[in-house]
């Protein structure tokens, strides 16, 4: 990714959205399904789900009972 400390704070949401992802996803038996799940998502997919996890939360955000 070529990430600096700058982009920490946006390194660690993917890699929290992927974390999630993989700990939701199909329950993994056991240590080697959930490094398949978590390790070999592509960067796109991980990417694209941050995304609309961001749409979503700025949805919510912009709903008159939360203002």
């Amino acid at each position: 990714m070529e990430a600096t400390t700058y982009d920490f704070p946006k390194v660690s949401a993917l890699v929290r959205s992927q974390l999630r992802a993989a700990l939701n996803g199909v329950a993994a038996k056991d240590i080697q399904e959930f490094d398949r799940n978590m390790f070999n998502t592509p960067y796109q997919q991980i990417r694209d789900r941050r995304l609309k996890e961001l749409e979503w939360a700025d949805d919510l955000l912009g709903r008159d009972a939360i203002r």
